[in-house]
């Protein structure tokens, strides 16, 4: 560590992707603060944010049509269940899922054949179901006639983000990590350190920094611009169901559902028992919302609703695939998501002593682990730290 800094690595940004850089950092023997805010309520009745950050499922799937993302979800639902071991937290509920792709034309054979390609390549099992055998295996479902999916039963379903990260953080923490709830408000480099104010006025230094704040990276970190980084608000609904329809969805897995139309695109949760003691079922997706272009209108978005217009088709399209969900009582979420150019997490050095980590692009919760990792690599200057990878994919 260079003369006057506490720490070796300073992590600000605390969501799966942060939280698993600072774990692997810590587990390298490095010296490392993470810098977080603190884990929000987690009912979407109950107090604190009431914007998804407070939710608490995520899909977990390691099927995908693109082989990068693919990769991520594999090498990291492999660590889960060590995850949970060795930090005593349950995150991943394996549920399997199911990925629907609507309609029997040659847009929806290509989609399929792209799932199905990558699927074999990095050997994920699954079943193909169309007809008759989609409506014998998942009788509850309502989807057009010729509608194929496949199905990915095991090391799938979703994880808990929050306790996710807090399993990320126990393991780190056992490893040596330090943690300050507190969040980060302006960062300079000084004598060669970086150093970071935080809310109360403390002053932390460190010889690098990690830089993972979601979308707020576009907006407190000037130079991520340059990344080309776009912030989008989605919505996301909540349907209340009672015990009944609960017990007539049965064993529901996680489902991927790419529609006729863009629109009717959509992700859906399984029912989950909420602190408030009911149970949610939950769906996002449809059209991509308007772009957020500064950190007044990000704050704003995150303490509404989200979008009521696209919170009620939301709620239809359930209603569509899932009948027996009709009539519950719906809550809406706002929801945002981090996009890059290259539709790929972006590890990128911000001068000497700092590292962007980035670009969510709406589905890294479940590959944070990975994503920690191949950072942690980077910024520990690894040969070879992403070599399984295109040159280039995550710091063109």
């Amino acid at each position: 560590m260079s003369g006057g800094a506490a720490f070796r690595h300073l992590v600000v940004g605390g969501g799966p992707m942060g939280a698993s850089a600072a774990r692997h950092l810590a587990e390298a023997g490095q010296k490392v603060l993470l810098l977080a805010p603190r884990d929000p309520a987690t009912s979407p009745e109950g107090p604190g944010l009431p914007s998804s950050h407070a939710d608490f499922s995520r899909v977990t799937r390691r099927l995908d049509a693109d082989a990068t993302w693919a990769r991520l979800a594999v090498d990291s639902v492999a660590r889960y269940r060590t995850l949970e071991r060795e930090s005593g937290i349950p995150f991943f509920t394996e549920s399997g899922c199911l990925t629907i792709v609507e309609g029997d034309d040659e847009r929806a054979s290509s989609q399929l054949a792209a799932f199905e390609k990558v699927g074999a390549g990095l050997d994920v099992p699954h079943e193909r179901l169309v007809g008759a055998g989609l409506d014998e295996r998942f009788p509850f479902l309502r989807v057009a006639a010729g509608t194929a999916a496949l199905h990915e039963p095991t090391n799938a379903g979703w994880l808990d983000p929050r306790a996710y990260v807090r399993a990320q953080v126990a393991v780190g923490v056992a490893n040596g990590l330090e943690v300050r709830y507190e969040p980060m408000v302006s960062a300079a480099m000084t004598g060669g350190t970086v150093e970071l104010v935080t809310r109360s006025g403390d002053r932390v230094v460190g010889d690098n920094a990690v830089f993972a704040m979601g979308p707020y990276s576009a907006f407190d970190l000037p130079v991520a611009d340059a990344q080309e980084l776009v912030v989008y608000a989605r919505t996301v609904v909540h349907v209340r169901l009672s015990q009944l329809q609960v017990e007539e969805l049965g064993p529901l897995p996680s489902m991927i559902v790419r529609g006729t139309v863009d629109e009717k695109n959509c992700y859906i949760l399984p029912p989950a028992q909420y602190p408030d003691g009911h149970w949610y079922i939950k769906i996002g997706g449809g059209r991509r919302a308007q772009g957020i272009e500064t950190r007044g209108e990000l704050d704003e978005w995150f303490s509404g609703r989200g979008d009521a217009v696209l919170g009620a088709a939301l709620r239809d399209r359930l209603g569509e695939l899932l009948p027996v969900t009709q009539g519950g009582a719906g809550t809406t979420q706002a929801c945002a998501i981090t996009v890059t150019q290259s539709a790929y997490p972006r590890m990128v050095r911000l001068g000497e002593r700092a590292v962007l980590l980035t670009g969510g692009n709406g589905h890294a919760a479940k590959s944070g682990d990975e994503i920690g990792r191949l950072a942690a690599g980077m910024v520990l200057g690894r040969d070879g730290w992403s070599a399984e990878y295109p040159a280039g994919t995550f710091s063109a």
